[in-house]
């Protein structure tokens, strides 16, 4: 009975299934690559917005004051207490102080309906 003889070769199917792992990293790094940095700003305002929605609605959950403070890299969320004080805002994952992302800073806010109380 003869024996096949394995040379230290790969096979055809191992070279492609690291073809295709390469391929899909490859896109994976390209994605990210054509991200400019209009992208980044956008995302971060975005996630900023969804941020003030919940503070909104723990304010309103809480029957609280809350308050935001901005510097030119970070934000934060305050909470009214009863003495008085604003405090920063605990208890929540979601309102703990944040830092911007690198190469982005807030030169300006702009507060719609600054000094109007909402209504539901």
């Amino acid at each position: 009975m003869m024996r096949a003889r394995r040379s230290g070769g790969f096979t055809l199917i191992e070279i492609l299934v690291v073809v295709a792992i390469i391929a899909v990293i490859v896109s994976l790094a390209g994605v990210q690559l054509m991200r400019g940095p209009g992208d980044l700003v956008r995302e971060e305002s975005e996630h900023l917005a969804l941020l003030l929605r919940a503070a909104r609605e723990e304010a309103i959950l809480q029957g609280r004051v809350f308050a935001f403070g901005a510097g030119r890299e970070s934000y934060r969320f305050l909470r009214l207490e009863r003495n008085g004080r604003l405090k920063l805002a605990s208890g929540d994952e979601l309102l703990r102080p944040q830092r911007m992302p690198a190469g982005i800073v807030i030169e300006a806010l702009k507060i719609e309906g600054a000094g109007e109380a909402a209504q539901d």
